[in-house]
């Protein structure tokens, strides 16, 4: 019985493992952020970057 245990396990891992891969990764070809999007996020980095650099 524990032998069927294990070799289940064994098959049973690389298949769920492949499947979790392909789901983080989007499955569908994640799309990037919008261009509107990244603008405010460059301009929010430049505005902390140089509050950061005043209190220095």
């Amino acid at each position: 019985m524990t032998y069927i245990l294990t070799a289940a396990a064994v098959l049973v891992c690389p298949l769920v493992m492949g499947a979790m891969m392909w789901t983080m990764m989007g499955g569908d070809g994640a799309k990037g952020a919008a261009p509107s999007e990244l603008q405010a996020l460059r301009a929010e980095l430049d505005e902390l970057r140089s509050l950061r650099e005043r209190t220095q």
